[in-house]
């Protein structure tokens, strides 16, 4: 007889929410696999996805498959309302925190 092949949970933790691309896919599958609440999901993605620079947070869910010059580009854009000089500060600081958040869970 052959063996029933086990589906792999994915966990309800940071480790496990970073395998979403957005918060929609995230709440459907804890909904439906682990019968969690749409708003605890809600909470840890926001909470997995975020990066803080002082007063300034942004969620890089969307960010996060940007090779360094689109990150820097996009980044630009955000804070086109800021100086010159605060643009290049905030873009090399979140570049800093953005790679510290990409290599948090590598081996």
């Amino acid at each position: 007889m052959a063996k029933k092949k086990q589906k792999l949970v994915i966990p309800f933790s940071e480790i496990g929410i970073r395998k979403f691309k957005n918060v929609n896919e995230a709440v459907d599958y804890f909904k439906s696999n682990l019968d969690i609440d749409a708003r605890e999901t809600y909470i840890l993605f926001q909470n997995s996805f975020n990066i803080s620079v002082g007063k300034w947070s942004i969620n890089v869910s969307n960010l996060q498959d940007l090779n360094e010059a689109e990150f820097c580009n996009k980044l630009s854009e955000m804070f086109k309302n800021q100086s010159g000089e605060a643009i290049d500060k905030l873009v090399q600081l979140f570049s800093v925190e953005r790679k510290e958040w990409m290599n948090k869970f590598k081996d």
